[in-house]
């Protein structure tokens, strides 16, 4: 790729945006762009950090196996999210693995490479605290969710979060399987509970969307 259009690819990242080209020549040399296909592992928990990653397009999923060997995600990230920085900030291993959820474009660039260019633009860590403490708000309410003892109310918590507005009405295409990794249960149990809210009067299934019946102003 040329110059011109590595520069271009930089500042479609928001916290890179307002950087002049000659700011970020440093890291348009040395940064590399990957195409990813839908469930592909970019990062596995305990692998040692030295890359940090900004989504160009895609979306990604991040999560562990809990003690009972199943799957829990504990973030969802899309275009213009980074990942990997977490590991690299505390020089620890990898906490939690990464997977990309459809096929994804991402920038990678050598923690050592995007350490040098923070070092000179001090806002970079600011910004990149932001984002954590963001991500850790998120994470905190979902931990608060899924230790719920009815899973009714956690199947409802996860598709209230996880949910897009379709004409006044929250509406989840999210996988019985997806909903079950959210909450580190298992497809049964969150079948059993959909098809228990269905009844219920809480949801309605339409096609292979899970419609809630509570409307947004």
């Amino acid at each position: 790729m040329s110059m011109n259009s590595n520069f271009s690819t930089l500042q479609q990242i928001p916290m890179l945006r307002h950087y002049s080209e000659k700011d970020l020549e440093p890291l348009i040399s040395k940064s590399s762009i990957k195409s990813i296909r839908k469930n592909t592992i970019v990062i596995l928990e305990s692998d040692e950090a030295q890359s940090v990653y900004f989504i160009l397009q895609g979306a990604v999923r991040v999560f562990r196996e809990n003690g009972r060997g199943r799957e829990m995600t504990l973030n969802e990230l899309g275009k213009g999210d980074l990942f990997g920085e977490l590991a690299w900030f505390s020089k620890n291993a990898r906490s939690a693995s990464v997977i990309t959820k459809q096929q994804s474009k991402l920038l990678v660039i050598q923690a050592k490479d995007f350490e040098s260019f923070y070092r000179q633009h001090p806002e970079i860590p600011h910004a990149m605290a932001l984002k954590c403490a963001d991500q850790i708000s998120v994470l905190s309410r979902h931990l608060e969710a899924v230790t719920l003892e009815d899973i009714q109310q956690r199947v409802m918590w996860v598709l209230r979060s996880y949910a897009s507005v379709d004409d006044n009405a929250l509406v989840s295409s999210a996988t019985h399987k997806e909903l079950a990794n959210l909450l580190g249960s298992s497809r049964e149990s969150v079948s059993r509970a959909i098809q228990e809210l269905k009844l219920s009067g809480h949801i309605k299934l339409k096609h292979k969307s899970i419609c809630l019946s509570e409307h947004v102003s």
